[in-house]
């Protein structure tokens, strides 16, 4: 049989606790009473109602103070309070979300607006609930993954470190070439685990993003090895301006999530959409304040209606790409949100082929803080460091 939901009373008139008490527990609902704040805070802490029904005007701490009480528990913070009082002025109203209410209701009480507004809030608190139950469901199964995924690919690690360093595969210049193509993404995979504890860490607010120098020359070749067998496959060929020889260019962000969640996953879609045989160009544009990075292709584009919700998280903007590559849809979002973080932001423009047959092609820049002036001072500092010891 379902637990019938409790609510906590607090006023200062028997007459209006009697009242109340009649018409909730008509409809079904466990009633406790209190006549002062001070009272109800012992009676809550002693077994937490579902919801508390508080009065303004009571002797001894109001009904603001009281609330602001049970806001600061830990044990009873969740609780929904709706204020009652024959006060209908604004700035009582205001003072009363302020101290944490989540409704306000005129006396006298209307039976049916009371009932309502109860089973609404009560419903809300069921739904938040429920979502913290998930939330908390998905970061542990999170947790189990990273760690048992971590398992595996520590034994890849080891034997594929083990056979580059062997000598009859050093001499075979294909196989070892491969070999430390595997190794490099073995350690890629390590980092984007890695980087997943830290998210799960960032999501609890265990742990703020740390950003730092990242050199965008070291981001392109590391999406040039790991998206290497694709460009082949798809005869793609990239450009970078200026040349990436030579590049120095940093931004402020965070390293293995802007490689990994940012720029793979933009040069992974640009892939994806690009016609095979097509260049694929990143322009780099730098002042002292800010880096940008305009990545474009000729590829089919992004329709109008795609292209409005392509950040929303809930909405289906997956499509097949020009060989029939699949995607989740997902990447788009998650890349907003890290951009968020650094501060940064990106934009996108594009020329859907069906609209624009000799011009069509998408456009994505990136706009971050420069890095360089961060990372002369930890140069700097590390040279200080090496003085030291010496």
């Amino acid at each position: 049989m379902e637990k019938k939901q409790t609510i906590l009373i607090v006023d200062d008139s028997p007459t209006i606790r009697s009242i109340l008490q009649m018409i909730l527990k008509g409809n079904g609902f466990t009633i406790k009473t209190a006549s002062n704040g001070s009272e109800a805070l012992m009676e809550a802490e002693k077994s937490p109602p579902d919801l508390l029904l508080l009065d303004i005007e009571m002797p001894g701490i109001d009904g603001f103070e009281t609330c602001r009480r049970f806001r600061s528990s830990k044990t009873l913070s969740k609780i929904p309070i709706l204020f009652l009082s024959s006060f209908d002025d604004v700035g009582k109203k205001v003072k009363a979300f302020q101290a944490g209410g989540v409704d306000y209701i005129s006396k006298p009480v209307q039976k049916e607006e009371l009932v309502a507004r109860v089973e609404t809030h009560l419903e809300l608190k069921r739904l938040q609930e429920e979502l913290y139950k998930k939330i908390n469901d998905t970061e542990r199964l999170i947790h189990i993954l990273c760690h048992d995924v971590s398992n595996p690919l520590t034994c890849i690690t080891g034997w594929a470190e083990m056979l580059v360093l062997d000598n009859r595969i050093e001499k075979d210049k294909q196989l070892s070439y491969r070999m430390k193509r595997i190794l490099q993404s073995s350690h890629q995979a390590s980092d984007i685990i890695d980087h997943v504890r830290e998210m799960e860490k960032l999501s609890r607010q265990k742990k703020a993003l740390q950003l730092e120098p990242v050199s965008v020359k070291e981001v392109i070749e590391n999406a040039l090895v790991i998206f290497e067998n694709r460009m082949k496959e798809k005869k793609i060929t990239f450009e970078c301006v200026p040349d990436l020889a030579g590049l120095e260019t940093r931004i402020l962000a965070e390293k293995i999530s802007f490689t990994t969640n940012v720029f793979h996953n933009l040069f992974s879609n640009t892939l994806k959409f690009s016609y095979p045989g097509s260049v694929i160009s990143l322009f780099i544009d730098e002042n002292e304040k800010e880096v940008h990075l305009t990545l474009k292709d000729k590829g089919i584009g992004i329709p109008g209606n795609l292209l409005e919700n392509i950040f929303t998280p809930d909405a289906s903007t997956s499509r097949p790409g020009t060989s029939g590559e699949d995607g989740s849809g997902f990447g788009m979002p998650l890349m907003k949100q890290y951009m968020d973080y650094y501060g940064g932001s990106i934009m996108i423009s594009s020329k859907p082929e069906a609209e624009f047959p000799q011009q069509h092609g998408t456009e994505f820049q990136l706009t971050l803080k420069n890095g360089q002036q961060g990372y002369r001072k930890k140069k700097a500092s590390a040279g200080n460091k090496e003085v030291k010891a010496s």
